[in-house]
């Protein structure tokens, strides 16, 4: 197994076992619970770095950010940019 195999089978652990906190956290952003917001996002950031997969932790920061702030306005985007750099995780590489 190749190291960007490996990194690829971390992702996809972290991103199973973190499934129900993204669905709660989104649950969250519909209800406005920004305590609820940013202690989600604040875990999730932590399992990404503490494995090594650093590409989430910008938008959860951020989101972590906002809802300390009080303001989710700019939640669902970066709720999708989380999404979408779930799904791309998902895809093998072609090129590798």
């Amino acid at each position: 197994m190749t190291a960007i195999d490996q990194a690829r089978n971390t992702t996809l652990d972290i991103t199973e076992q973190k499934r129900g906190e993204a669905e709660r956290i989104g649950q969250a952003v519909q209800t406005n619970s920004s305590g609820e917001v940013a202690r989600i996002a604040h875990e999730l950031v932590g399992c990404s770095v503490c494995r090594g997969v650093e590409g989430f932790t910008r938008p959860l920061r951020e989101l972590e950010r906002l809802a300390h702030e009080g303001d989710l306005s700019g939640a669902h985007a970066l709720l999708a940019d989380v999404r979408r750099k779930y799904r791309a995780s998902r895809v093998p590489s072609r090129n590798l």
